[in-house]
């Protein structure tokens, strides 16, 4: 008897107090590590988005000269409608004076940096400046190898059409300011049309 009532109080402390102890461990919080995302790659590739390669070919004839331009270009783009950017510039150039019959010509090198803001979905401003090295070809004495830097301002704009999200066209038309207005092979104004692809 005495049993049966030790076994009625055990079953009676046990109900009593099952939702407390129930309640505790409900409150009990277990330490879960966080979980690590390798957003390298995700990093890498949004950074590789926004970056751009191109560049524009020119070829131009006339009785008196010969010119031919190969400038390749990288370009930053921040945003839409701004980009930012580095280009490499070499010309060959072929003189001949008619009334003369002299001929010269010079390799042409050099670089640049260059801004771009695009609006409209079809227009652009262009800023750059171009720094040349070429030969004097005023020069008195034709054996002198002296060759001359000119430093160049080009300011601008024109047509800019992306015509897919990975490819644009644009035709640029540039004036020049120059440090050397009377000893400079660029003219104003500097015509530039190429292109532009996106790396992703």
């Amino acid at each position: 008897m005495k049993s049966y009532k030790y076994i009625v109080v055990l079953l009676f402390f046990v109900f009593y107090h099952f939702p407390a102890l129930q309640a505790q461990s409900d409150d009990v919080t277990y330490y879960k590590s966080p979980i690590v995302k390798d957003t390298s790659k995700i990093r890498y590739y949004d950074w590789l988005s926004k970056l751009s390669v191109g560049g524009n070919f020119g070829l131009s004839f006339t009785p008196s000269i010969i010119n031919i331009e190969l400038s390749p270009h990288i370009a930053y783009h921040p945003v839409d409608w701004f980009a930012a950017g580095l280009g490499f510039t070499y010309m060959f150039y072929h003189f001949r004076d008619v009334t003369n019959a002299s001929i010269a010509s010079s390799h042409i090198a050099g670089g640049s940096v260059f801004t771009e803001a695009y609006f409209l979905k079809f227009l652009c401003v262009h800023a750059e400046y171009q720094l040349l090295n070429y030969d004097n070809f005023w020069k008195k004495n034709v054996m002198d190898p002296h060759r001359l830097w000119s430093n160049n301002l080009l300011l601008g704009g024109g047509f800019y059409q992306k015509s897919t999200n990975k490819f644009a066209v644009y035709v640029l038309i540039l004036y020049n300011i120059s440090n050397r207005p009377d000893e400079n092979v660029l003219t104003s104004p500097v015509i530039k049309t190429g292109f532009t692809i996106w790396l992703k």
